[in-house]
């Protein structure tokens, strides 16, 4: 068995020692080269997404062709008793924190703090967006995907991983009765958002549903994810029928004898993405954006969850927070920093 696992053992110490890049730096120096992977949780990270890249892509396939073995043809380290470790995949893991963590020095407990993205903090993060785009080099594309995500994750405080790979199915649109004016209009556009971080025992197609809210069009152009969305769809041509432009949407549609209209995607678009953006490509543009924008400490993506987990405390109660989050009161009492702080821009 220790020669089935030393290849990969191989490839993790390699992965971590070599994950050296070129990072901007507040001295005369302006850049040093900096190792990327320092944590035995980042590591096994990477491991935990190679076996399940295997579990999908290669056993798979023996699963299909041996259905009468399905359960040998598997990869796991947590066992069908929750929170019961077990396995070769799972060795790896004690391999990284008990051996290779020494030799390569990497940290075994978490060393940053949770520290949250205030509201100001996001729209200064958005403002520098496109203010300073000449410095924030991307594809349009990049650069609208990344706005909605952000504006995503502030808003309802999800995971980075359940925001790559939005759909058009995940996105409905409708018009309907203003509910204090009836001669007026109004467009809603409900998101739904899948879960992530399931817990084995817990893996239905109902516990992975996630859930959704609505939203509508706001004043502030820059924190209005409804409008992102609109401008896109019609940007892609997704609506059948088609529409030029917003003011379309709210003319068109005929709500003499109902009081509210969905509208439908064309055929080929509910399975594409609408804003489409990996996570790699996120957190890259992310950091560029705090570092233009002249954050002081490179704050992480998770920190907008925080934030705003932080604006729901006395808003809801700690028992619906909790419910909308998956996550324990424990996990999300830790806002250690009201805020980000900023020296102003750097360039």
């Amino acid at each position: 068995m220790s020669e089935a696992q030393a290849p990969f053992q191989a490839f993790l110490r390699t992965y971590a020692e070599t994950s050296i890049q070129r990072r901007s730096i507040l001295d005369s120096s302006e850049y040093e080269s900096k190792r990327m992977v320092n944590s035995a949780f980042s590591l096994t990270e990477v491991w935990r997404r190679l076996v399940a890249s295997g579990q999908h892509h290669v056993m798979r396939h023996q699963r299909r062709d041996c259905p009468s073995q399905a359960e040998t043809w598997r990869l796991r380290w947590i066992s069908k008793n929750e929170g019961s470790r077990e396995g070769p995949a799972y060795r790896i893991v004690k391999w990284v924190f008990v051996e290779s963590a020494p030799e390569i020095r990497l940290e075994t407990v978490p060393t940053y703090k949770k520290t949250e993205m205030t509201s100001t903090d996001v729209d200064v993060a958005l403002d520098t967006l496109w203010s300073r785009s000449n410095d924030i080099s991307c594809k349009p594309i990049t650069r609208v995907s990344f706005h909605d995500m952000v504006l995503l994750a502030a808003i309802g405080g999800f995971r980075p991983g359940t925001l790559t790979g939005l759909t058009y199915s995940q996105f409905q649109v409708a018009v309907l009765r203003h509910p204090d004016n009836p001669a007026r209009t109004k467009i809603i556009v409900t998101v739904s958002i899948r879960r992530n971080k399931i817990k084995e025992t817990s893996k239905t197609s109902r516990s992975r549903a996630g859930g959704y809210f609505s939203i509508t069009l706001v004043q502030t152009s820059r924190l209005c994810l409804a409008s992102l969305v609109l401008a896109r769809a019609i940007q892609e041509n997704a609506f059948g029928p088609s529409f030029a432009t917003i003011d379309e949407i709210f003319d068109r549609p005929n709500l003499e004898s109902v009081n509210s209209i969905p509208l439908k995607w064309k055929q080929t678009f509910p399975g594409q993405p609408i804003f489409p953006m990996t996570y790699k490509s996120f957190n890259e543009v992310w950091h560029r954006t705090l570092l233009v924008a002249g954050f002081r400490h490179r704050s992480r993506l998770h920190n907008l969850r925080v934030g705003a987990g932080a604006r729901f405390d006395g808003v809801l109660s700690s028992a619906l927070r909790n419910h909308i989050y998956r996550q324990a009161t424990s996990n999300l009492s830790c806002h250690e920093s009201r805020h980000s702080e900023r020296i102003g821009p750097l360039f």
